[in-house]
């Protein structure tokens, strides 16, 4: 089944109408400028641990996946992006219902940090949900973009000539058979 490129559901009304190409890209950069800033906050105030170190490389490789994906258009580079944004959001709705005053040691936690942190964490549930969706309609198009690239019929025509024979030959290959005609 032929794709079509300009369908309605490949174009993003929050990315200012984008098609999907132009809007993976804005999220693919935005997701690299705050894994930057990320990291930088963490070595300015040193808190280095195994766990920030290993999710900031996750994050890093499947960004860069993501990058060389759309580059390439190669469909399998997006999925580790997407394992990436589910586990975000996982984790994300997680930390969202997790009482935070059991868990603070300050009998002072005030209730306006609390509110602000849950608030915090809705709007990163969001943006990471829209950004699944629209790297998920990258992966749709592309894969669709695939499907029309390994349909319908291929045939290569070769004219050859031969000096020594003075004769023509022809190479016909039309999908599984190939035919020889001299």
């Amino acid at each position: 089944m032929p794709s079509d490129p300009n369908h309605p559901r490949y174009f993003h009304k929050l990315c200012c109408g984008a098609h999907v190409r132009k809007a993976v890209r804005g999220i693919a950069l935005a997701s690299l400028t705050c894994l930057i800033i990320q990291t930088v906050s963490v070595a300015m105030f040193d808190e280095w641990e195994f766990f920030i170190t290993a999710v900031t490389v996750m994050d890093f490789c499947s960004t860069a996946a993501l990058l060389v994906g759309i580059h390439r258009e190669n469909a399998w580079l997006v999925a580790p992006y997407l394992v990436v944004q589910l586990l975000y959001i996982l984790a994300f709705t997680i930390e969202f219902f997790i009482d935070r005053q059991a868990t603070s040691e300050d009998p002072d936690y005030e209730t306006s940090i609390q509110i602000a942190h849950r608030a915090g964490t809705a709007v990163g549930i969001v943006i990471n949900i829209y950004f699944l969706k629209v790297a998920f309609n990258f992966l749709f198009f592309l894969l669709n973009k695939t499907d029309e690239k390994t349909e319908g019929p291929y045939s290569i025509h070769c004219d050859v000539k031969s000096d020594d024979t003075k004769s023509n030959t022809t190479v016909n290959v039309d999908l599984n058979t190939i035919s020889i005609a001299s």
